[in-house]
């Protein structure tokens, strides 16, 4: 499966990573995942959703709409924060999709990125215990 899930900060801010190419059916088992995860964390939640590596979707804003309504995910989530490609397609895209399912959405382009603006909006999680992964190490010469 194209993803890895982990939370950031215990049942408040969760990580979602994908690489390669994201199917429908893959889709609809993240969100099956990420919904069973979301019901265990404590309002308000964030989800950071890295797609740095990802490469190819498969599926539709119609369906991506019908699938995050019909599961719920909308509900759960306070704010959806994008890691992407700073380009002025993939944010028109994000915005579009965010109101299509009528989500609070912020692209950006690094975790870090992601992890100043949720301390901004929300000052409880400022000096929470955050677990962030390990960065590869920058190859020598660089």
């Amino acid at each position: 499966m194209p993803h890895q899930m982990t939370w950031l900060v215990k049942d408040r801010v969760i990580l979602s990573s994908f690489s390669g190419s994201l199917s429908k059916g893959e889709l609809v088992a993240f969100i099956s995942e990420i919904r069973l995860e979301l019901q265990h964390g404590q309002a308000p939640i964030y989800h950071i959703s890295n797609s740095l590596e990802l490469t190819k979707v498969e599926f539709s804003l119609a369906d991506l709409q019908t699938l995050t309504q019909a599961s719920g995910l909308v509900n759960l989530l306070n704010w959806q924060i994008d890691i992407n490609r700073p380009k002025a397609l993939t944010t028109m895209l994000a915005a579009i999709a965010a109101q299509f399912i009528k989500l609070n959405v912020r692209t950006v382009a690094s975790l870090a990125e992601a992890v100043t603006f949720i301390k901004q909006t929300d000052p409880t999680l400022a000096e929470a215990a955050w677990q962030l992964p390990q960065s590869p190490p920058t190859p020598k010469g660089l």
